[in-house]
């Protein structure tokens, strides 16, 4: 599992419209309900064309305990990047 902050999730989202990957987050909805301040964890689902990777997301939102969850296409260079959830929690 990686994380990201909230800058470098709306980079990966954008990078995945970019690039017509098929999973992507709504870019409105982001704009709207995501933490500015949050910290957001991808879990790799399935390696997809050997070029990127499908993540579960799961997405701080303003004022919410609870994340929501999405899924996200993220390219291998971008996933392995990105900091490692465990590593990070120690």
């Amino acid at each position: 599992m990686k994380r990201c902050n909230t800058t470098d999730l709306l980079h990966l989202n954008g990078e995945a419209r970019r690039l017509g990957l098929n999973r992507q987050l709504d870019p409105d909805a982001l704009d709207r309900l995501v933490d500015p301040g949050g910290w957001h964890v991808l879990s790799p689902v399935l390696v997809h064309d050997d070029d990127h990777v499908r993540c579960a997301v799961y997405v701080k939102l303003v004022n919410q305990e609870v994340p929501a969850m999405g899924f996200l296409d993220v390219t291998l260079d971008q996933f392995n990047g990105l900091i490692d959830a465990e590593a990070a929690a120690q």
